[in-house]
Formats: C-alpha cells, sequence, structure tokens
C-alpha cells in the first residue's frame, strides 16, 4: 500500500475559489475509485473546516498544521510567509502531491508540483493603473503591495528546486518553466492537461440574471480582472463592435469583478462612462453558480476571451462544452487548448472582426460549437487524475 500525502489546504481560505483551488477539488472528485489500494494523508490548516469532498476517500487520514495568526494580515502575510510549510517525516508518507508551491515543498519525501504559469515574470513590468491624481493613495498601495508580492513569488520559484517531479498544466508552461530556468537541470517535467468539468444539466437561470438580461442577445467574458486578462481592450473592442450590432450587450462575470477599488484603480469606470450612449449595454456579475455560470455560457452568441497570456485557459473549455462558440487570442498556451475549435484572433489585435463574423455567419457558429464539444471531451478530469496518480506512484518507487 503506497501512502500518498495530498495537500488539501488551497481547498481551505480564499484560493478555493481560484484555479488552484477549483483544479485541485476536480483532481480529488475524480480520484476516490483509482486509490481504494492506497492511503491518503491530506494535510488540513487547524481551525479551518474540512472540505466535504474529503469524505469521498475510504482510506484517509487528516494532519492538521498549525495555524498563524500573521498569516491573516495582507501585507504581512506577503513580506513574512507565516503559512506552517508542509514538512512531513519518511515513516509518515511514500510521496506527497503539492498543487500549491507558496504551501512549502518537502525534500524530506519525494514530491510532486504543479506548475501553472509564469505571469508575474511576464507582466512585472506592466503595472495596471490610472494615472490620474486623484488616485495617488491607490497607486502608492499597489506599488508596495506588488513588490511584495515579487518578494513572496521569488520565494515561490525556489521552493520548485526541491521537487523530485513537476506537472506542468500545458506545454506551454513547460517552456516557460525551462527557459526562465526556474527548476533544476536533471529536474523532470510532466505535461498533464487540467480536465474541463461537465456542468450539471439546468433549464433557467437566476431571477437576478434574468431581470438583467431580459432576453437580450450578448458576447460574454468569464474570468479575472489583471492586466494579462486585457478587458480594458474588449470594453474598447465592444463600444466599436455596438456601430454596426446596436442590440448586442456585453456580459462579464467573475468574482474579482466585486474588487471595486481595483477596477477604480485600473481606469475601468472612467472608461465605461466615456459611451454613455453604450454603457447601459455592459452588464457585470460577480461570482455566479456553476447553474448560472451554464446558463450564460449556453445562451450566448460567443464567449470572447481576450487574454493575452494563460497557463491553461480553462473558461475556453466550459464555454464549449456549453455549446458557446469561442473567440480567443493565438498566445501561449490557448491554441493548445482551443484547437481548431475556436475562432483564434491575432494576439493583441481587435476582437471586433471576428465576432461580427460569427454574428452575421450562423454555418459558421454551428460549426464552431459542434467542433468545440469535441475539442472539450479531449480535455476529462478523469484522464487528468488517471495520469497524476501514475506519476504519484512512479515517484513513490
Amino acid at each position: 500500500m503506497t501512502k500518498i500525502g495530498i495537500d488539501a489546504r488551497p481547498l481551505q481560505g480564499e484560493t478555493k475559489y481560484r484555479g488552484i483551488g477549483r483544479s485541485l477539488y476536480f483532481l480529488l472528485k475524480n480520484l476516490p475509485d483509482i486509490t481504494r489500494e492506497n492511503q491518503i494523508i491530506f494535510y488540513l490548516e487547524a481551525g479551518s473546516p474540512v472540505p466535504d469532498i474529503l469524505s469521498s476517500f475510504t482510506n484517509k487520514k487528516y494532519v492538521f498544521l498549525k495555524t498563524n495568526k500573521l498569516n491573516t494580515i495582507r501585507y504581512i502575510r506577503v513580506l513574512f510567509y507565516k503559512k506552517t510549510p508542509l514538512n512531513p517525516e519518511p515513516s509518515e508518507v511514500d510521496v506527497v502531491l503539492q498543487y500549491n508551491a507558496e504551501l512549502g515543498v518537502t525534500n524530506k519525501v519525494p514530491c510532486v508540483v504543479i506548475f501553472y504559469d509564469t505571469i508575474p515574470i511576464l507582466f512585472k513590468e506592466t503595472p495596471y493603473i490610472n494615472n490620474s491624481i486623484i488616485n495617488l493613495l491607490p497607486r502608492f498601495k499597489n506599488v508596495i503591495g506588488s513588490k511584495l508580492a515579487w518578494h513572496n513569488y521569488l520565494r515561490v520559484l525556489r521552493e520548485y528546486k526541491k521537487a523530485s517531479r513537476v506537472i506542468a498544466i500545458s506545454g506551454s508552461s513547460k517552456r516557460d518553466y525551462i527557459e526562465q530556468k526556474i527548476g533544476n537541470k536533471n529536474q523532470k517535467i510532466d505535461v498533464i492537461h487540467l480536465g474541463a468539468e461537465k456542468f450539471e444539466t439546468t433549464n433557467g437561470s437566476s431571477k437576478d440574471i434574468d431581470s438583467v438580461l431580459n432576453k437580450k442577445s450578448y458576447i460574454l467574458y468569464v474570468g479575472g480582472i489583471d492586466i494579462r486578462k486585457n478587458i480594458m481592450s474588449l470594453l474598447n473592442d465592444f463600444y466599436e463592435l455596438k456601430i454596426t450590432q446596436p442590440n448586442i450587450s456585453l456580459v462579464l462575470a467573475g468574482k474579482e469583478f466585486t474588487l471595486h477599488k481595483n477596477l477604480v484603480s485600473m481606469g475601468w469606470f472612467d472608461l465605461l462612462n466615456s459611451n454613455k450612449k453604450y454603457k447601459n449595454d455592459v452588464h457585470v456579475f460577480g461570482f455566479v453558480s456553476d447553474a448560472e455560470l451554464q446558463y450564460l455560457y449556453s445562451n450566448a452568441l460567443a464567449f470572447v476571451f481576450p487574454s493575452r497570456y494563460e497557463g491553461f485557459g480553462l473558461p475556453i473549455l466550459e464555454a464549449m462544452q456549453a455549446s458557446c462558440p469561442v473567440i480567443c487570442y493565438d498566445n501561449s498556451s490557448i491554441p493548445e487548448v482551443a484547437g481548431k475549435a475556436a475562432l483564434m484572433v491575432p494576439d493583441g489585435e481587435s476582437m471586433v472582426p471576428a465576432i461580427e463574423s460569427l454574428i452575421e455567419n450562423q454555418k459558421l457558429r454551428a460549426t464552431l460549437i459542434k467542433d468545440g464539444l469535441k475539442q472539450a471531451q479531449k480535455f476529462t478530469w478523469e484522464k487528468t487524475a488517471k495520469e497524476t496518480l501514475k506519476v504519484l506512484m512512479d515517484v513513490a518507487k
């Protein structure tokens, strides 16, 4: 019997809503049936609820790690790393899976670490902030916060050198990992793609979404608001699109759209209000449930993804699974994930021509929907779980 350790702390706290937490959740959802012969040791933060998904495992053990109160203070927790590092003894576990290198990579026992992207390196010199003198204080906080975050990121990168094996979530991420010389020369790097979780069938939407959209035709964006997501360019493209497509609305959804100060700092509201004629056709939702998300995807004319860099690009597959045609840029891992099932726009160029062609050509739209469903089927969490388990067993041996 192999004893597999999994740091489950990404499922506790804020990270459970982000890519790291959701990815770990879906992996664990597909692991119980294929790990019955092994014991799973889950490492958790003491004082926080045990994630419900862990109850699916029969042969399991919980190890609770001490919580440090300083970790709840925003800037302190970045500058002075206060999370209890994962450092089990060889007698306790044969191999460890670490989904978040920030929580520590042990070198006492073999450790497999997930690598996502090099976003902080690639976008370090491009702060996304409004230069208005009114925003001097937010700008100052942003600069200080960026420096602290960079300090923390360098510490996290050093953790990867301790890894026995690295799993990159895409071929693009693997290339970035090697080019930036993050790990060791002899370190083996496997590419295991993330999966696309199938939405549960739903026949309706929430009253809140229905009342806002009122059966309007819309293009949809789902994701974050940081600089690489490029939402300012998307809003500019939308205003340009309205000239030829006056009945179209823009819908944006994602938890980060509730971060009002961040939107103010980047000048989002200045740009939004610069076009009084069309600004009421921009509908912004914060966090939405899976049922609401499926509804938004399924009823959109298209999913537009103007991101300038992705470690993987999971929303592309989510849209495809919900029969929503995709328009995206041809950068980083995006072509790897989208394949030939999306309308690919040269990186950084206007998306307006592609959106117009999709709206006006129903045959093209039907083809993209059909091809998208086939493309999404290539990426399943069941496959991800099996490949990840194989790596863990290889390393344990």
